[in-house]
Protein backbone atom coordinates (compact mmCIF):
# COMPACT_ATOMS: atom_id res chain seq x y z
CA UNK A 1 0.00 0.00 0.00
CA UNK A 2 0.80 3.31 -0.80
CA UNK A 3 1.67 5.19 2.51
CA UNK A 4 -0.27 8.13 1.23
CA UNK A 5 -3.49 6.22 0.22
CA UNK A 6 -3.01 6.51 -3.54
CA UNK A 7 -4.95 3.86 -5.89
CA UNK A 8 -1.42 1.91 -7.23
CA UNK A 9 -1.74 0.64 -10.83
CA UNK A 10 -2.61 -2.87 -11.82
CA UNK A 11 -3.90 -2.74 -8.20
CA UNK A 12 -7.53 -1.60 -8.04
CA UNK A 13 -10.80 -2.80 -8.42
CA UNK A 14 -14.25 -0.75 -9.01
CA UNK A 15 -16.97 -1.75 -7.47
CA UNK A 16 -20.50 -0.44 -8.64
CA UNK A 17 -22.94 -1.56 -6.18
CA UNK A 18 -26.71 -1.89 -6.60
CA UNK A 19 -27.19 1.33 -8.74
CA UNK A 20 -30.85 0.05 -9.69
CA UNK A 21 -33.98 1.39 -11.18
CA UNK A 22 -35.95 1.23 -8.03
CA UNK A 23 -33.36 2.58 -5.80
CA UNK A 24 -32.66 5.40 -7.74
CA UNK A 25 -35.90 6.44 -7.85
CA UNK A 26 -36.12 6.58 -4.19
CA UNK A 27 -33.06 9.29 -3.92
CA UNK A 28 -33.31 13.04 -4.28
CA UNK A 29 -33.48 13.62 -8.27
CA UNK A 30 -30.41 16.18 -7.91
CA UNK A 31 -28.45 13.44 -5.81
CA UNK A 32 -29.81 10.50 -7.87
CA UNK A 33 -28.35 12.60 -10.90
CA UNK A 34 -25.46 13.64 -9.79
CA UNK A 35 -24.51 9.55 -8.71
CA UNK A 36 -24.92 8.35 -12.12
CA UNK A 37 -22.74 11.35 -13.54
CA UNK A 38 -19.67 10.75 -11.50
CA UNK A 39 -20.19 6.97 -11.25
CA UNK A 40 -20.49 7.35 -15.46
CA UNK A 41 -17.17 9.00 -14.87
CA UNK A 42 -15.65 6.22 -12.63
CA UNK A 43 -16.66 4.15 -15.60
CA UNK A 44 -14.90 6.12 -18.08
CA UNK A 45 -11.34 6.34 -15.92
CA UNK A 46 -11.59 2.61 -15.60
CA UNK A 47 -12.17 1.54 -18.94
CA UNK A 48 -9.34 3.99 -20.04
CA UNK A 49 -7.02 2.64 -16.93
CA UNK A 50 -8.03 -1.06 -17.66
CA UNK A 51 -9.51 -1.34 -14.25
CA UNK A 52 -11.39 -4.41 -13.76
CA UNK A 53 -15.26 -3.63 -12.61
CA UNK A 54 -17.78 -5.63 -10.63
CA UNK A 55 -21.60 -4.82 -10.50
CA UNK A 56 -24.27 -6.03 -7.85
CA UNK A 57 -27.69 -5.97 -8.38
CA UNK A 58 -30.08 -6.29 -4.97
CA UNK A 59 -33.09 -8.41 -5.23
CA UNK A 60 -33.47 -7.39 -9.35
CA UNK A 61 -37.15 -8.97 -9.28
CA UNK A 62 -37.85 -5.94 -6.83
CA UNK A 63 -35.79 -3.30 -7.40
CA UNK A 64 -35.02 -3.83 -11.51
CA UNK A 65 -31.70 -3.56 -13.30
CA UNK A 66 -28.92 -1.42 -13.54
CA UNK A 67 -29.90 1.86 -14.37
CA UNK A 68 -30.04 2.61 -18.06
CA UNK A 69 -27.83 5.66 -18.48
CA UNK A 70 -24.85 2.94 -17.00
CA UNK A 71 -26.53 -0.72 -18.15
CA UNK A 72 -24.19 -0.66 -21.37
CA UNK A 73 -21.06 -0.01 -20.14
CA UNK A 74 -20.77 -3.55 -18.44
CA UNK A 75 -19.08 -6.50 -20.58
CA UNK A 76 -20.45 -9.23 -18.21
CA UNK A 77 -24.06 -9.29 -16.20
CA UNK A 78 -24.11 -8.08 -12.50
CA UNK A 79 -23.95 -10.64 -9.58
CA UNK A 80 -27.27 -10.97 -7.78
CA UNK A 81 -27.53 -10.87 -4.17
CA UNK A 82 -29.92 -11.08 -1.17
CA UNK A 83 -27.72 -10.02 1.37
CA UNK A 84 -26.42 -6.28 2.11
CA UNK A 85 -22.59 -6.98 1.97
CA UNK A 86 -21.56 -8.01 -1.13
CA UNK A 87 -18.92 -9.96 0.24
CA UNK A 88 -21.10 -12.25 1.75
CA UNK A 89 -22.52 -13.58 -1.99
CA UNK A 90 -20.03 -16.15 -3.33
CA UNK A 91 -20.00 -15.47 -6.73
CA UNK A 92 -18.69 -12.08 -5.87
CA UNK A 93 -16.22 -13.21 -3.45
CA UNK A 94 -14.83 -15.51 -6.12
CA UNK A 95 -14.71 -13.25 -8.68
CA UNK A 96 -13.10 -10.81 -6.47
CA UNK A 97 -10.69 -13.17 -5.50
CA UNK A 98 -9.87 -14.17 -9.16
CA UNK A 99 -8.61 -10.45 -9.99
CA UNK A 100 -5.79 -10.88 -7.49
CA UNK A 101 -6.14 -6.93 -6.43
CA UNK A 102 -5.68 -5.43 -3.44
CA UNK A 103 -7.73 -2.11 -3.77
CA UNK A 104 -11.31 -1.23 -4.07
CA UNK A 105 -12.67 1.66 -5.36
CA UNK A 106 -16.73 1.32 -3.66
CA UNK A 107 -19.70 3.16 -5.33
CA UNK A 108 -23.33 2.86 -5.10
CA UNK A 109 -26.25 3.11 -3.58
CA UNK A 110 -27.81 3.29 0.21
CA UNK A 111 -24.08 4.15 1.28
CA UNK A 112 -25.34 3.41 5.15
CA UNK A 113 -26.19 -0.35 4.28
CA UNK A 114 -24.70 -2.15 1.12
CA UNK A 115 -21.71 0.21 0.43
CA UNK A 116 -21.03 0.37 4.04
CA UNK A 117 -21.14 -3.62 5.22
CA UNK A 118 -19.14 -4.39 2.15
CA UNK A 119 -16.36 -1.30 2.83
CA UNK A 120 -16.33 -2.82 6.47
CA UNK A 121 -15.99 -6.58 4.91
CA UNK A 122 -13.27 -5.36 2.49
CA UNK A 123 -11.12 -4.16 5.06
CA UNK A 124 -11.36 -7.31 7.48
CA UNK A 125 -10.18 -9.31 4.42
CA UNK A 126 -7.26 -6.44 4.37
CA UNK A 127 -8.66 -4.71 0.78
CA UNK A 128 -7.43 -1.09 0.87
CA UNK A 129 -10.76 0.73 0.30
CA UNK A 130 -12.19 3.89 -1.17
CA UNK A 131 -15.29 5.33 -1.16
CA UNK A 132 -15.64 8.69 -3.60
CA UNK A 133 -18.12 10.59 -1.68
CA UNK A 134 -19.93 12.27 -4.76
CA UNK A 135 -20.33 8.53 -5.87
CA UNK A 136 -22.22 6.99 -3.46
CA UNK A 137 -25.83 8.32 -2.16
CA UNK A 138 -28.58 7.34 0.27
CA UNK A 139 -32.36 7.99 0.66
CA UNK A 140 -31.31 10.67 3.72
CA UNK A 141 -28.93 13.21 3.50
CA UNK A 142 -27.20 12.18 6.79
CA UNK A 143 -26.48 8.27 6.22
Amino acid sequence: MDRWGRIEEGQAVLMLIDVQEGLIKAMDEQVGRNVIRNVQTLLSFANEMTIPVISTVQYPRGLGGIVGEIKDAFKTDPIEKNSFSCCRVEAFSEKLERLGKKQAVLSGIETHICVLQTCADLIERGYEVHVPADAVCSRRKLD
